[in-house]
């Protein structure tokens, strides 16, 4: 594993913090078909051996056989990240570093090995050598895992248009539309809500999203021209009572790229738009968010959750972690689910709980 020059950048939205990390290059481990934990078991004692005996290379090739075969493995994880820092291997030490403090954002065991390695003394060196592993280490390890479902409480947060406004976004999201849900009524009041956003593009210049359930999400630029747009986010059936758009908010995050990959591509850098809806009538409905992220003239609709519905107690978290995992408790369940960021499909896709 081998991670390039990484920059820290700090940005505050919606009043919670988001970290951004620029030219990030990690290359995991193979998952291999039969990969065994008991092989990885036996690789990460023969590691910890060789690692006694100061034999920092051979515990190493060790450790990443472990990982090879179980690429969850925490333990070994963290032991390749202790051999590394004593063989004076920064990037792998630091790599492995930033992997453990991102699993402590749903992992307990991941968590507990980050409180550990800010005083352990074979991690000392690369603690004290590269000043942003701190940031990974220690009990305050989760400081930057951002709560997704609070982005419309903070400042990039959007509201619904009054009539004036309305119309104006109802023109401009008319020019050139492709599709429209038949199945929202726009002059019902809470199906032909419409919610909008000012915003400042990574592009550069100010532009503005408006939203409605008919007609999806789009992005408006200074002139009021649509630049890029979604499909429709859907209605039940006209006038179905709980068919409604709760709120609109926009942030910047850094979702974690194919193995490989750099973080410099625009997947890395890319804009978010978090919608929250409802759909169904008055005895089965459900809450919802969506995330939606473009891709050159098109807003992709690259995640969706219900966080309440009416056969089910409690309400959902949604959770980022600060490479942009996305951490998801259903209601009624206390199981995390796990996303990792799929660069080729352009979506958030479902890993096994375990973080795989």
């Amino acid at each position: 594993m081998t991670v390039g020059t990484i920059v820290k950048h700090m940005t505050t939205r919606l009043g919670v913090v988001v970290a951004l990390w620029i030219g990030l290059l990690i290359v995991w481990a193979p998952h291999t078909t039969g990969a065994s934990p008991a092989a990885a078991k036996a690789a990460n004692t023969r590691g910890v051996g060789l690692l006694r005996q100061k034999d920092y290379k051979g515990a190493i090739a060790q450790f990443k056989k472990a990982i090879a075969e179980d690429r969850t493995y925490v333990l070994a994880h963290y032991n390749l990240a202790c051999a590394a820092s004593l063989a004076q291997d920064m990037d792998t030490a630091f790599a492995e570093l930033i992997w453990v403090g991102n699993r402590a954002g749903w992992d307990d065991q991941a968590r507990a090995a980050a409180i550990k390695a800010a005083k352990d003394p074979d991690l000392k060196w690369v603690i004290d050598t590269n000043p942003d592993a701190p940031d990974w280490v220690g009990p305050d390890v989760t400081t930057f895992v951002v709560d997704v479902l609070a982005a419309d409480r903070g400042r990039s947060a959007g509201h619904a248009l009054a009539d004036a406004e309305k119309a104006s976004a109802i023109t401009a999201l008319a020019t050139g539309i492709r599709t429209r849900d038949d199945s929202c009524d726009p002059a019902d009041a809470k199906q032909g809500a419409v919610f909008g956003l000012p915003f400042e593009a990574h592009a550069g210049g100010k532009h503005t999203a408006v939203v409605s359930l008919g007609t999806g999400i789009a992005l408006l630029d200074a002139k009021g021209q649509v630049v890029a747009r979604s499909q429709p986010i859907g209605c039940t059936g006209p006038g179905a009572s709980q068919d409604r758009l709760t709120s609109l908010a926009y942030f910047s995050a850094a979702p974690r790229g194919e193995p490989g990959a750099s973080a410099t591509t625009s997947a890395l850098l890319s804009e978010m738009f978090i919608v929250k809806y409802g759909n169904g009538g008055r005895t089965e409905w459900s809450n919802n968010v969506a995330i939606f992220m473009r891709r050159d003239k098109q807003l992709v609709r690259t995640f969706e959750a219900t966080i309440e519905r009416s056969d089910a107690t409690g309400t959902a978290t949604l959770a980022m972690t600060a490479l942009g995992d996305l951490v998801l408790v259903a209601p009624g369940d206390k199981r995390k689910q796990i996303f990792h960021w799929d660069q080729k499909a352009f979506r958030f896709a479902a890993v096994l709980t375990d973080g795989r």
